[in-house]
């Protein structure tokens, strides 16, 4: 349908755009023909300002083509006033940060800078877009802190409710309020936690309809010990009406609120409702397995991701059903419950604690006892301390029904220990590659060039992040140590690739926290390998160039991130 319309009308440029998604990823990619409906679209449309179009250009666009739309967009930005399309010279900054190398990023700061004076001479009043996108580029040119700090002022001033508002407040927070060291104690990170918890309290008054503010006061007192029922319950509700006014039901909302009654075990007739309710919605979710441009591959992801959440949410039903002593509505599980175990090895822990939660709550103890200790045996690693505590609630369920059979805590700690000649469930993080990483040329930010190739004869440890990533810069620090302990290395080369799309905030960011490992832009690259990607991520490259490990995500349950990292590497060399 689209080629025929492109074949009736060759200057009609979306049909281009939308072939461009479908050639972009899933099960008919093909990289060339998404490239060249990327450089027909902005044949048509050379100053698009569509953010779509603008993503795919930096993805296939060819540097020729990307450096003619950057004129393009920027002789067009400089004859508009409407503030609806002033907010894209966002867009044209990101560009022309890709297109220089960046020893020269200096220089197009130096004409950020110019641009943000030419916006605010010609929008007099602002509206919130605009005025993030002054934000942004205060912080791209690095002109001084205050100028920015007075544009959010400007933003607090006039748009309060809004999600960059509270996007900035939550920023502010954590700059004025770092987290406690990890070596403190319960009580000192109690009183952080009260702290933030009350913040966000604030957050959602002044924000009554923003979901968002409501979900930041969810975490909060979720991870929270102290919280109040009164608590809980206000967050809750009010979080289920600011969702379902903007979306309508959704099952993640309500499972998300029925969660927190039962973490702090309050009200679990609510939370059962809320659950029950929610069944049908999450079935309903699953339609998008019927969409026939998902590759085999991404399909099966898709699969074992929606079994891993459907055995979560059984088990918050059959939680909500024990503590509110309804055995009848558990019993109506038992179909989906008592079923063979998940081919996925991942996924035997939870669903043997489905299991041992099933039957304490029919009274067959005894199977509990051993679906439990299934259960413990299976899961890949014990949740390590976190806010000062460990918070174990496998655990904790196991030894009260242990207790509850009258047993003692030696008797249990024997029970529980898993065998010494246990064998790892999963890899946890760490996948195989599918495919062959390409090789690179790539500048980091003092001009250096990298070449994979080079490297050949060495180790090569990558980290993948991006400044806008909040997994990554809790994983940075430990990134940074990781590169002071072993930059000496001859045998070993440490790289990071930044995922950002506005390249100009990576230098900033690094400044503002004392980072000094190398960094390679590589927004473009990046997708080029990945196509549908999360961060952060580990590559683990072996010394003929072969790519043989792949850490996807932030393991923050490792004792010590750096000498896992070193164990990963050295299991390569040793092969």
């Amino acid at each position: 349908m689209l080629e025929a319309s492109i074949a009736k009308d060759p200057a009609f440029g979306a049909p281009r755009l939308i072939l461009a998604q479908i050639y972009g990823g899933g099960k008919f990619e093909d990289t060339t023909k998404a490239a060249g409906m990327v450089s027909a679209y902005f044949s048509a449309c050379p100053a698009s300002l569509d953010s779509t179009s603008q993503s795919l250009l930096g993805r296939f666009g060819a540097p020729d083509l990307q450096k003619r739309v950057a004129q393009e967009l920027r002789a067009r930005l400089a004859q508009e006033s409407d503030g609806q399309n002033l907010q894209h010279y966002s867009d044209l900054w990101s560009l022309e940060f890709r297109l220089r190398p960046p020893a020269e990023h200096a220089q197009v700061r130096a004409q950020v800078l110019k641009d943000v004076r030419s916006i605010e001479a010609k929008d007099a009043a602002p509206g919130v877009d605009v005025l993030s996108a002054l934000r942004d580029g205060y912080k791209l040119a690095g002109a001084p802190v205050e100028l920015m700090a007075a544009v959010e002022d400007r933003i607090f001033q006039k748009y309060p409710a809004n999600f960059t508002a509270l996007s900035i407040r939550l920023e502010r927070r954590k700059r004025e309020h770092p987290l406690p060291k990890p070596e403190a104690g319960a009580e000192e990170w109690g009183r952080y936690q009260r702290a933030s918890a009350d913040a966000a309290a604030m957050w959602v008054k002044t924000a009554p309809r923003e979901e968002y503010a409501w979900i930041m006061y969810l975490v909060r007192l979720r991870d929270m010990a102290s919280a109040s029922g009164e608590e809980v319950r206000l967050a809750a509700e009010g979080y289920l009406r600011a969702s379902e006014e903007l979306t309508g039901p959704r099952f993640e909302a309500r499972q998300r609120a029925a969660s927190l009654y039962l973490t702090h075990k309050v009200d679990p007739q609510r939370a059962s409702e809320l659950l029950d309710s929610a069944r049908p919605l999450m079935a309903r979710s699953a339609e998008f397995f019927g969409n026939d441009d998902i590759s085999e591959k991404d399909l099966e992801s898709y699969r074992e991701s929606f079994a891993s959440d459907a055995l979560e949410f059984t088990q918050l039903q059959l939680r909500a059903y024990q503590l509110g002593d309804r055995k009848d509505k558990a019993v109506a599980l038992k179909g989906e419950v008592e079923t063979p175990a998940p081919k996925s090895a991942d996924l035997h822990s939870i669903y043997w604690n489905n299991r041992a939660l099933l039957a304490w709550i029919e009274g067959r103890k005894s199977d509990a006892v051993a679906y439990y200790q299934r259960a413990l045996h299976s899961r890949e690693s014990t949740p390590a301390k976190k806010y000062g505590r460990v918070s174990d609630p496998l655990m904790d369920q196991a030894k009260s029904l242990w207790t509850e059979l009258n047993g003692t805590g030696d008797g249990f700690a024997i029970w529980a220990a898993a065998p010494k000649n246990r064998v790892s469930a999963s890899q946890g993080y760490w996948v195989r590659p599918s495919k062959e990483m390409p090789p690179f040329e790539l500048s980091d930010l003092t001009g250096k060039t990298w070449r994979l190739k080079s490297l050949e004869g060495k180790s090569v440890f990558i980290n993948l992040w991006a400044t806008w990533c909040g997994p990554c810069k809790a994983e940075l620090p430990h990134l940074q140590k990781f590169y002071e302990q072993n930059k000496g290395r001859s045998d070993l080369v440490i790289l990071t690739l930044n995922a950002d799309e506005q390249s100009g905030l990576i230098e900033p960011f690094l400044n503002e926290n004392g980072y000094t490992f190398p960094v390679l832009p590589a927004w473009t690259y990046i997708n080029q390998v990945l196509g549908d990607w999360a961060i952060p991520q580990n590559w683990v490259v072996d010394t003929k160039g072969k790519w043989q490990w792949q850490q996807i995500g932030y393991d923050d349950q490792a004792a010590d991130w750096g000498a896992s990292m070193l164990a990963k590497i050295a299991s390569v060399e040793a092969h």
